[in-house]
């Protein structure tokens, strides 16, 4: 049986998800592919979200989680950002870096 991230994520990283959104399903891949970074469209009871996941070799994300946390809120005010609802913690690169945003 396939997971439900068609093999994107980490084991931990799918559990991380799997804990924060219960009945979460697949519905694209979209990553560039262009570097470790994968980019999920899902579905979970809550509603629709994006998972954005950095491999170990992933230098950016630490930022991203940063801006989030402190420079969106305006554009997220005038709906041009989306919201992080979560992050696993980590903004150094690491195999289980993950945030989730509302799509």
């Amino acid at each position: 049986m396939d997971s439900w991230h068609r093999g994107r994520l980490s084991a931990e990283q799918a559990a991380h998800v799997e804990r924060r959104l219960p009945g979460v399903r697949f519905n694209a891949d979209l990553s560039w592919n262009l570097v470790e970074t994968v980019v999920l469209d899902v579905e979970a009871d809550r509603g629709r979200f994006v998972v954005k996941a950095a491999g170990p070799n992933n230098h950016h994300i630490g930022r991203e989680i940063t801006a989030h946390q402190s420079s969106t809120s305006v554009l997220v005010d005038i709906g041009r950002a989306a919201v992080m609802i979560d992050y696993n913690g980590r903004r150094t690169f690491s195999s289980q870096n993950i945030w989730t945003v509302i799509r």
